[in-house]
């Protein structure tokens, strides 16, 4: 879905050899979720990364930061994940819907709601409304658990839908992941239930981390973000954990280099599986 949201909604850049980003400007947080960036330069797209806002127990994409880029810029598209990858930081539709109408009448919010099933507010009848500029991104790789099977959608006004089908792929979505998809809505009793599950294991999982001194990020995902005070502990305790067999997220991003990621799984709940954290907070 967010290639053919560039496809459908940018220029691509000419060149005639090596990498190509010339094309249409994006407007993009630093360090957000990686795989929006991959297809943003493959696309051959200009994209321009800001900040994120940073303040003690507060990390989130700018919205303000945004909106000024893509004024400055002429971008085409701003993307924005909320809840946000890798923070865990959930924006007020009422803010982002701000964000919206601080945009330029030719720009598009791609808003990729992949964690949107962990919010609280997630099951109510506004939850899928239709914003006019906004073409909201859905997966049933999160709280479905379909993440092998690449299975998603989008919620935008008809219009844009129709731009969206005129250059998608054909045959992109296999019948095993729509037999999948349509199973798993027809039972939404379970996703409810497993996303209970989820949001328990997390809350969890922050008050340990808490209690061991760690900075923990408000989540409304299936992880939990700390912010550890330098790139390089976290790299040194990630690089522990992995020599220990303990797999966890620390963003590529030099802008976020100094986050670990970890996800609400029961094997994190387990007594010494996350001591190399503890160990590292407290040295």
């Amino acid at each position: 879905m967010m290639a053919l949201t560039l496809r459908a909604l940018c220029d691509s850049g000419p060149c005639d050899s090596g990498p190509c980003q010339t094309g249409s400007p994006v407007i993009t947080s630093a360090g957000t979720y990686p795989t929006w960036s991959y297809f943003v330069r493959g696309h051959g797209c200009r994209e321009i990364e800001v900040d994120y806002a940073s303040a003690t127990g507060h990390l989130a994409p700018d919205l303000g930061a945004l909106a000024a880029a893509a004024v400055r810029e002429g971008a085409r598209v701003v993307y924005l994940a909320n809840p946000d990858n890798p923070s865990g930081h959930l924006h007020r539709d009422a803010d982002v819907l701000a964000l919206r109408d601080a945009l330029p009448d030719d720009c598009t919010l791609v808003l990729d709601e992949a964690y949107h099933d962990f919010r609280d507010d997630a099951w109510a009848p506004a939850a899928s409304a239709v914003w006019p500029g906004v073409i909201r991104l859905r997966t049933f790789s999160k709280a479905h658990g379909l993440a092998g099977l690449r299975v998603g959608y989008a919620i935008a006004p008809p219009e844009t839908l129709a731009v969206l089908m005129k250059v998608r792929i054909h045959y992109a979505v296999s019948s095993l992941a729509l037999a999948a998809a349509e199973t798993l809505l027809a039972d939404p009793e379970e996703t409810r239930e497993h996303v209970a599950a989820v949001i328990q294991r997390r809350e969890a999982l922050a008050g340990w981390l808490a209690a061991q001194g760690a900075e923990v990020l408000p989540s409304a995902t299936n992880f939990v973000a700390v912010r550890l005070d330098s790139a390089e502990r976290a790299a040194a305790v990630h690089r522990r954990l992995l020599d220990e067999g303990t797999l966890i997220h620390r963003p590529a991003h030099p802008a976020l280099g100094h986050l670990l990621r970890i996800s609400a799984l029961d094997d994190a709940l387990v007594p010494g599986r996350l001591d190399a954290v503890a160990e590292a907070l407290n040295a």
